[in-house]
């Protein structure tokens, strides 16, 4: 039964209330987006649909699982003290940037093969993958942030701040509405993929100012030398991958070709991007190196 006396009970309701405003709100920013693209080319809106696909799978299978498993840890942090809370944040914001950045990259670079292995067959022609092709690097650059965005936002629950939380997204949605009135004019379906892709930026910032007086100083630990250095790294990823599939290029289009793209691309970006990071002394490779042991000593001893 629900005790409405219950002072936790009480407590929760106040907590989770001013979500509906949000939520609201969210759907003010949608309604703009909707109206917009409605008046674009025939098959915009499709291409913007297809284009998220690809984004929403990559932040499901690369950060997805880490903002999860962070927000019950950062909650016994928020709990204990702002020193551990800080220390929680920043082991989780490594592995967000750690991962970001060649899922990035991988998915930008390769990103014509990937559209055309995943949906180019029946009505998905090839105009169709050049059109979607085009939408995803505006929406791939905001993966990152959103993995950044997320982590802070757990930081907001965790310390039952839950106004800021409300006031943060509501102030998102007035921005990005904005955004969307600014941008398509000009750029059309590519204004509201970029505008789609700085929102999470966007959101990164307002938690980080709105968050200014608990003086967690959560945005010195964003501009930490490590998470630097791996900016450094992808860059490397990013040279490579484009000199190797440059000479792939050369091949017959077709199938066989798309898949040899993807995979070399994907193994010479990830082991010069690790390697890249090793050389720089970038902690969360000591961290997979461990694992790796690990793992290869449980298959031995299995």
């Amino acid at each position: 039964s629900l005790r409405m006396r219950d002072p936790d009970v009480r407590r929760v309701l106040a907590l989770t209330f001013p979500f509906v405003i949000s939520i609201l709100a969210a759907h003010g920013a949608g309604a703009v987006y909707r109206i917009l693209i409605s008046h674009e080319p025939p098959g915009s809106l499709a291409s913007l649909k297809f284009g998220e696909k690809i984004y929403q799978l990559c932040n499901t299978l690369f950060f997805g699982t880490i903002t999860q498993v962070a927000f019950p840890a950062l909650a016994r942090a928020a709990a204990t003290s702002d020193e551990i809370l800080r220390h929680r944040f920043a082991e989780a914001a490594r592995a967000v940037v750690f991962l970001g950045i060649p899922v990035t990259v991988g998915i930008i670079l390769l990103r014509e093969p990937l559209v055309r292995l995943l949906f180019e067959r029946g009505a998905f022609t090839a105009e169709s993958t050049t059109a979607t092709a085009l939408l995803v690097p505006f929406l791939i650059i905001g993966i990152l942030g959103n993995g950044l965005s997320s982590l802070l936002g757990h930081v907001t629950l965790a310390l039952q701040a839950t106004r800021i939380s409300v006031g943060v997204n509501i102030a998102l949605q007035a921005i990005a509405a904005s955004l969307f009135v600014f941008l398509t004019p000009s750029l059309g379906v590519k204004g509201i993929a970029l505008t789609s892709g700085l929102g999470p930026f966007v959101l990164l910032l307002l938690y980080l100012w709105a968050l200014r007086s608990r003086g967690l100083g959560l945005g010195a630990i964003l501009l930490d030398k490590s998470l630097l250095r791996l900016f450094a790294a992808g860059a490397v990823c990013m040279t490579l991958v484009v000199a190797s599939t440059t000479l792939l290029e050369r091949l017959s289009a077709g199938t066989i070709r798309d898949v040899l793209v993807l995979s070399v691309g994907g193994i010479v970006g990830a082991t010069s991007y690790l390697a890249a990071a090793w050389l720089l002394r970038v902690p969360e490779t000591g961290l997979l190196k461990e694992l790796f042991v690990r793992s290869l000593y449980r298959l031995r001893h299995s």
